[in-house]
C-alpha cells in the first residue's frame, strides 16, 4: 500500500470529473475532411501526431449533423479512450485539443475545473484500464466502475507542477522520435543514391559492373538444430526465422561480420552480425568472398528487400528460393568504394541507433519519474 503525503487526498475518479460516452456514427456521415467538429473513432488514437494530444482526425462533421445524430459534444481538455473491444487493452489515452465528438466505441473523461487535466492524464497512464474490463462476451468499460477507482490528488499547484515536469519528458521524447524519423529518411535516401550509383562518394571514379550475387558470393542454407540443443545463454546466437535469436548454441557456422537472410516465414528480413553465430535451416547465410565486402552486400540486399519480399509471396508460406538470391542482379563497384559506401551508411545507422538508445533511456527515466511524482515519493517545489 502506498503512503501518500499528508496534504494529498485520495479520491474516487468519479469525484474528479465526469464520464461521457460517444455516439453512433453512421457511414453516410463519414469521410468529410472539414467541419465544425472532428469526429474521432478508435483508429484516430493511433494517428501520427496523436501520441499525447488529439491533433488530427480522419472525419469531421458540421453542427447540423451533430444535432441530427444527437452527439455529445466533448469539451477541449478532456481525456478520451477506447471503451469497447480489444482496443481497451492497448491502453491509449489522449487529451482533446478542441470541442469534438467521439464514436460509441469510446468514452471521455472531463475533469472538473479545480483539477488539472494533464495531471489526471498521467494518473490514467499509470492505470491499466484492461484490469477493469467487464466480463462479458465483448470486453467493455463502465463509467461507474472506472469512477470508483481511487487516485491520489495533491493540491492543484502541485498537480500542475507534476504535469509540467512529465510533459517536458514527453516533449523531449517526441522531439527525439521526430529526429529519428528524419534521420531514417536521410538514410533511406542515401541508400538509394549510393547503391544505385547515382551519387558517388568523393574520390571515387572507377567503373562499376553489373553481376549476380551467385557469381561473386556463395549462398548457403543454414543447418537445423533441435530445441534440446539450444540454451538460454551461450557463446553464439542462433537465428531461425526472425531477427530475434531463437536461443544460443556452443558452435557457429557463420563468421563474425556476416550477412544472413530469413528464408521462410518472415522471408526477406536481412541481418548483419558483428559476432559469429549459427544460422538455422530457415536462414540463408553468405560466406565471405574476396569479390564483395560483406557490409556492402548487406546494404545491397536491403536496397533489394522489397523485390525479395515480393518473390517470397508466391507461396502460401512466404519462402525465398536460393535461385532467386543467386540470380539477383546487383551493382558492383571496386572493393575500396564498396567499403566506403558501407562505412557511410553504417555511420548513418549508428547515428540513428544512438538516438534510439537515448530515447529508450528517457522513456525509462520518465517511467521512474511518474512513479516518484505520482506517489509523492519525490515532491516538487511550488
Amino acid at each position: 500500500m502506498v503512503n501518500y503525503p499528508d496534504d494529498w487526498e485520495v479520491k474516487r475518479l468519479g469525484e474528479c470529473g465526469k464520464f461521457i460516452s460517444g455516439n453512433g456514427f453512421p457511414l453516410m456521415y463519414q469521410g468529410k475532411h472539414k467541419g465544425e467538429y472532428p469526429f474521432y473513432k478508435v483508429s484516430d488514437l493511433s494517428n501520427e501526431g496523436n501520441e499525447n494530444n488529439m491533433i488530427t482526425a480522419n472525419n469531421y462533421i458540421s453542427c447540423e449533423v451533430a444535432k441530427i445524430l444527437s452527439c455529445n459534444i466533448i469539451p477541449s481538455s478532456s481525456i478520451i479512450f477506447a471503451k469497447i473491444g480489444a482496443a481497451i487493452f492497448l491502453e491509449r489515452k489522449r487529451i482533446t485539443t478542441c470541442k469534438c465528438c467521439i464514436d460509441n466505441n469510446m468514452m471521455s473523461f472531463q475533469p472538473f475545473s479545480n483539477i488539472s487535466t494533464r495531471f489526471i492524464y498521467y494518473v490514467m497512464q499509470k492505470l491499466k484500464f484492461g484490469d477493469f474490463v467487464q466480463t462479458t462476451a465483448l470486453p467493455s468499460l463502465s463509467g461507474k466502475i472506472l469512477g470508483n477507482i481511487l487516485i491520489p490528488l495533491p493540491p492543484l499547484p502541485e498537480q500542475t507542477a507534476i504535469a509540467d515536469t512529465l510533459a517536458a519528458f514527453d516533449t523531449h521524447i517526441t522531439n527525439l522520435t521526430a529526429l529519428i524519423d528524419k534521420k531514417k529518411a536521410i538514410r533511406e535516401g542515401a541508400l538509394e543514391e549510393l547503391i544505385s550509383g547515382r551519387t558517388r562518394l568523393q574520390g571515387f571514379s572507377g567503373e562499376w559492373r553489373e553481376t549476380t550475387i551467385g557469381a561473386v558470393q556463395k549462398v548457403n542454407r543454414g543447418k537445423r538444430l533441435v530445441r534440446k540443443q539450444l540454451n538460454d545463454r551461450g557463446l553464439y546466437a542462433v537465428y531461425q526465422n526472425s531477427m530475434k535469436p531463437l536461443g544460443y548454441y556452443e558452435k557457429y557456422n557463420c563468421e563474425p561480420q556476416s550477412v544472413f537472410m530469413i528464408a521462410a516465414g518472415s522471408a526477406g528480413e536481412i541481418g548483419f552480425s558483428q559476432n559469429a553465430f549459427w544460422a538455422a535451416d530457415d536462414c540463408y547465410y553468405f560466406k565471405h568472398s574476396s569479390k564483395i565486402f560483406q557490409k556492402y552486400l548487406y546494404y545491397v540486399l536491403l536496397h533489394k528487400q522489397n523485390y525479395l519480399r515480393n518473390q517470397s509471396k508466391r507461396t502460401s508460406i512466404p519462402r525465398i528460393a536460393r535461385e532467386i538470391i543467386d540470380d539477383l542482379v546487383i551493382p558492383l563497384p571496386p572493393l575500396d568504394e564498396q567499403k566506403a559506401i558501407a562505412d557511410t551508411l553504417t555511420a548513418l545507422d549508428t547515428d540513428i541507433t544512438n538516438i534510439e538508445t537515448e530515447r529508450s533511456k528517457f522513456i525509462q527515466i520518465r517511467e521512474g519519474a511518474m512513479d516518484d511524482l505520482l506517489t509523492g515519493r519525490i515532491r516538487l517545489k511550488v
